[in-house]
Order: structure tokens, then C-alpha cells, then sequence
């Protein structure tokens, strides 16, 4: 733990079905925010990408972890050099 940082203990479980998709205006498809407002550090976002689909290319200001739960997928990621 870093000097100050309070972990607090808990033994909530964050359930998937506990948070129905809806569609995501912005990306396109439907989109869940898991644990808003309950997680430390970090944000959940559920993605439902259709067999075929795909979501447009789009940023995100810090690290992005992405996990597939079935089916295939791959990202792409690119540096914008216009230094």
C-alpha cells in the first residue's frame, strides 16, 4: 500500500446481471458501467460488440484492459504523433 491509502474491506461480490446493458449512444452498442461509484482505482465497463460488429476507433485517457468473454476479438493501438 502507498503511504495514506486506505483500502477499505469487503466481501461484496459485483454481479454482471445486477447491471443490465443499454445502448450506448456514443459507441454504438450496448454498454453496462459495472460497480460505478463502488470500485476503487478503476472502471468496469460491460461491452456487447454483435458477431461482425465492431466499435469505432476512440481514446482513453489512461490504461485500458480488455478481456473477451466469448466469441474472438483483437484492438488495434496507435500513437498519435503529431509532436
Amino acid at each position: 500500500l502507498l503511504f495514506g491509502q486506505e483500502i477499505p474491506s469487503s466481501d461484496e461480490v459485483i454481479r454482471v446481471a445486477d447491471y443490465p446493458l443499454v445502448l450506448n449512444e456514443k459507441l454504438g452498442v450496448r454498454t453496462a458501467a459495472l460497480g460505478v461509484g463502488r470500485l476503487h482505482q478503476i472502471d468496469a465497463t460491460l461491452i456487447e460488440i454483435p458477431p461482425g460488429g465492431k466499435l469505432e476507433p476512440h481514446q482513453h485517457l489512461a490504461e485500458e484492459i480488455i478481456y473477451v468473454v466469448s466469441g474472438r476479438g483483437y484492438t488495434d493501438m496507435w500513437v498519435n504523433s503529431e509532436d
